[in-house]
């Protein structure tokens, strides 16, 4: 999966959906691109001294990226709901090694793997 087709899945045919499993790549290339985009917007909002452009960027990319993050979570077995850990500090941590792992190639509890 490249940024293009990871941009497409996550924010235009899976903008909300928490169920299934989001591969690797797919998670890793729409962080990249969110965050591009993101700062990008942070960029223009602030030369303009207006920030409405930043807030929609960012509210607009908000649910992709939490939907995203718990279909990844999903892939290599893992409950959703682990996505609070991510308000401590270590949690943050421990959820970036578990973005990192392989998927889990066979069907667990939420679904078959995705498509590459």
């Amino acid at each position: 999966m490249n940024i293009l087709q990871s941009a497409e899945q996550c924010v235009i045919k899976k903008y909300a959906t928490f169920e299934g499993r989001a591969s690797r790549s797919e998670y890793w290339w729409f962080t990249l691109s969110s965050q591009i985009v993101i700062y990008g917007s942070a960029f223009i909002s602030t030369s303009m001294d207006n920030y409405i452009l930043y807030a929609i960027v960012f509210l607009g990319l908000l649910l992709p990226g939490i939907s995203v993050l718990v279909r990844r979570l999903h892939d290599i077995n893992k409950s959703g709901w682990h996505y609070w850990w991510i308000l401590t500090g270590i949690g943050l941590l421990v959820l970036i090694y578990w973005f990192c792992q392989k998927s889990n190639e066979s069907k667990n509890d939420y679904g078959p793997p995705p498509s590459k």
